[in-house]
């Protein structure tokens, strides 16, 4: 007996309404996932990224007849050497803090006494005696304490992502090589191809800005003869990477590191002098080397600090800008999420 043919004339209706809420399960699982996993996915994401934004780097290098593998290992190893002396540096700092935290706090609690007695001299309505500066500094004291005890495994992280770098620049031409090889969507490499080509550009001039912003701010602070100096430099320029609020986080150290070994009107004119270079590097400098590099909407760019914020915590902070790039571009070479890279940009 004869075995009947398909009709090529009937298709399989799939409800539109049913693919989406497939989609969503989807979603939902892989955010779970990575939820989950996020304490192995962190540093991932940092070697990717660290990986973009050092490889602009290694193709100067390359321009001097060094091989690529060579060049990936001298660049490396400048990075690692930097890292293990700044990690020197920020070692003694936090040791030296630890030691003299009771002075400080004694310090603090004199200079928050003569700001209150100026503020009822002149009749302004400030009570800094609500502050309880003991509390503050046992939960500072106790972080710090938190951090020195994990510096073994912080540094294991350190190498473990350095190491991960290091493979993921070495590999990089061989990795475009095969990309290109065994994809055949001409739209798709064209999506790859922006993706690492934005990710170079927006890594490196921001890497740039923030470096530029932290030497600035630490040669003011070196210049009054403050102590830290370096440790605040590198919160600036780790903060820097935070959109619209990591400014205003670095703020709050710088002000109490100041006020703790400074006069207030030194402290005033520090202050004056961050928030300046903060103008001026957000409302020129920012937009001159980045332009429309972003391609996301000041919401766009809000919300996703909150969203990787969340699922990744300070990693996500930092990440959350180049994170969103990515998934516009991705949006951009579906035909059927085209739409919602309008709507991100």
């Amino acid at each position: 007996m004869p075995l009947s043919q398909p009709n090529p004339s009937h298709s399989i209706n799939v409800d539109p309404q049913s693919l989406t809420w497939v989609n969503i399960a989807a979603i939902t699982i892989v955010l779970t996932a990575v939820k989950f996993f996020d304490g192995v996915l962190a540093p991932l994401l940092v070697s990717v990224f660290i990986a973009f934004a050092v490889y602009p780097v290694i193709t100067l290098v390359k321009r001097v007849k060094i091989p690529h593998v060579a060049a990936s290992l001298l660049v490396m190893l400048f990075f690692l050497a930097e890292l293990g002396t700044l990690g020197g540096v920020l070692g003694n700092s936090t040791s030296d803090i630890l030691v003299n935290i009771d002075s400080y706090q004694l310090s603090l609690q004199k200079t928050l006494s003569r700001i209150n007695l100026y503020a009822n001299r002149v009749g302004l309505p400030i009570d800094l005696s609500l502050v309880n500066i003991e509390s503050l500094f046992a939960t500072t004291e106790q972080s710090m304490l938190n951090v020195a005890s994990k510096a073994g495994n912080t540094m294991s992280n350190f190498m473990i992502i350095l190491v991960t770098t290091g493979f993921i620049v070495t590999e990089a031409p061989v990795l475009h090589r095969k990309l290109h090889r065994h994809i055949h969507s001409e739209k798709m490499l064209v999506s790859i191809d922006k993706f690492v080509h934005s990710m170079n550009r927006y890594l490196l001039a921001k890497s740039t800005i923030s470096l530029g912003k932290a030497v600035l701010v630490g040669g003011i602070l070196w210049g009054f003869e403050v102590e830290y100096y370096v440790l605040i430099a590198v919160l600036v320029f780790l903060l820097n990477f935070i959109p619209n609020i990591g400014p205003l986080l670095a703020a709050a150290p710088l002000t109490v590191c100041v006020l703790l070994q400074t006069g207030i009107n030194e402290t005033l004119v520090i202050i004056s002098l961050y928030f300046g270079i903060n103008f001026v590097v957000g409302n020129f400098v920012e937009p001159k080397l980045l332009g429309s590099k972003l391609g996301l909407s000041p919401l766009i760019v809000f919300l996703s600090l909150l969203f990787w914020g969340w699922l990744l915590g300070p990693v996500g902070l930092i990440l959350s800008v180049p994170l969103t790039m990515a998934v516009k571009i991705c949006f951009e070479s579906s035909s059927h999420y085209q739409h919602l890279s309008e709507v991100m940009g």
